[in-house]
């Protein structure tokens, strides 16, 4: 791996229990230091309610972007804010998206897929386990990596970051995003070599670099049909819907709190999900006593 210096990197044993993981490929700072150890803390009401606030068009880059902004304590020894979060490799925020999934609502997910027979088109429920789910480790070791041409020196580059997830979300499945990731990765180029014909060995390069996406295929069979299938799915996005999707549910918590123990929505909304059920099991476990059927 090519970099423009010898960069210090330091590795660290995972700590989940504590919210500490080692990042796939790592954070490289401004003075060439290379910091993985990350530190997380679990999703609180005050993020499901931002969740709660967005436009229906916010790319789930920004929406990633946010949420490590605000529940990553630290990564290495650097404090996190928004632009350190843009500015992480796109692999890393996606795995610290799975991690935020865990400590927030546990390892065990359904994910619904559809038969792709279009006899059948039939829905069906898929558990995962996200303790199960394989990482693959890149360690980076420099911020400028180089790509060298057969005959014509090198093109400079950079990886992909959750900058260039929020900037190219409008371009969302169009056969031209490629090109325009490469021209913000792409930092020098020889004068004698056009973007086209230096692309395809950077974008292996950067395959080859980066830590992977969070993405996992699935391996189903139709139960109404009997089709075998397999499925692609985006590990993070997915998180990102699932946490979407159960945002109704956070207004009925904190109102049944609210109403039986008198509390402020602020405090009720600085609780994670499981403190919040655990005290509304609680109480539904005393009215239960109470009123006996």
């Amino acid at each position: 791996m090519d970099g423009t210096r010898q960069h210090r990197s330091a590795a660290f044993p995972a700590r989940p229990e504590e919210g500490v993981f080692v990042l796939p490929g790592g954070f490289v700072d401004t003075a060439g230091t290379v910091h993985r150890e990350a530190e997380l803390r679990p999703l609180t009401g005050r993020e499901e309610d931002y969740l709660a606030s967005l436009a229906e068009e916010t790319s789930s880059g920004a929406v990633i972007t946010q949420l490590l902004a605000r529940c990553l304590r630290r990564v290495g020894g650097l404090s996190v804010d928004a632009e350190l979060a843009r500015r992480m490799l796109v692999g890393d925020r996606e795995y610290l998206m799975v991690k935020l999934r865990q400590m927030t609502s546990g390892d065990k997910m359904l994910a619904i897929l559809r038969c792709p027979s279009e006899a059948c088109g039939k829905n069906m429920e898929m558990p995962l386990s996200l303790a199960e789910l394989p990482v693959e480790e890149r360690p980076v070791d420099a911020a400028v990596f180089f790509a060298e041409l057969a005959d014509s020196g090198s093109v400079e580059f950079r990886l992909p970051v959750g900058e260039d997830q929020e900037a190219l979300a409008p371009l969302a499945g169009d056969p031209g995003a490629v090109a325009e990731l490469l021209k913000r990765c792409v930092l020098r180029i020889p004068d004698s070599v056009t973007l086209a014909d230096a692309g395809p060995l950077v974008e292996e390069r950067i395959e080859q670099l980066s830590p992977p996406r969070m993405e996992i295929e699935i391996e189903a069979v139709c139960p109404e049909c009997g089709n075998a299938f397999s499925a692609p799915l985006d590990m993070a996005g997915f998180v990102l819907s699932e946490l979407l999707a159960d945002i109704d549910n956070l207004r009925r918590e904190v109102h049944f709190l609210a109403w039986h123990y008198h509390w402020p929505e602020s405090e009720i909304l600085a609780m994670t999900r499981k403190k919040r059920r655990r005290y509304i099991e609680l109480v539904e476990h005393e009215l239960e006593r109470m009123n006996p059927s």
